[in-house]
């Protein structure tokens, strides 16, 4: 279950069309991966026009679903920005495995970035 914080650090955008059977493994991933690092977050699945049951999948997996009929994954991703709350944004496809590592490299690296900006 996402932890109940009033600051979302973490916002997973994935993004799906006709995706009924994968967004499950990869909710459970994001979940996983979040939970071990401790950080709290969000998922949003974006459903640009399944005619599956894709929207269906995301809220039993704990995450909000968007639906939008774009057909153009750079406006469906943009969707999910503008409805994630994160510090952090990661765009997933709906068929990738989430990695704890790899998730928290990529914070480690933008907060760092982030300091040397500053003292600059």
């Amino acid at each position: 279950m996402q932890p109940a914080f009033s600051s979302i650090v973490l916002s997973f955008i994935v993004p799906a069309y006709n995706e009924e059977q994968l967004p499950g493994q990869t909710l459970e991933s994001i979940h996983g991966a979040s939970q071990a690092i401790g950080e709290p977050y969000q998922e949003t699945v974006v459903d640009h026009g399944s005619t599956d049951q894709t929207s269906l999948v995301a809220p039993r997996q704990r995450a909000m679903v968007v639906a939008v009929e774009h057909r153009k994954i750079f406006a469906t991703r943009n969707s999910g920005a503008e409805v994630a709350t994160g510090d952090f944004f990661f765009f997933v496809d709906a068929d990738t495995v989430a990695d704890r590592q790899v998730v928290q490299a990529a914070i480690d690296v933008t907060r760092r970035i982030s300091v040397l900006k500053k003292s600059c």
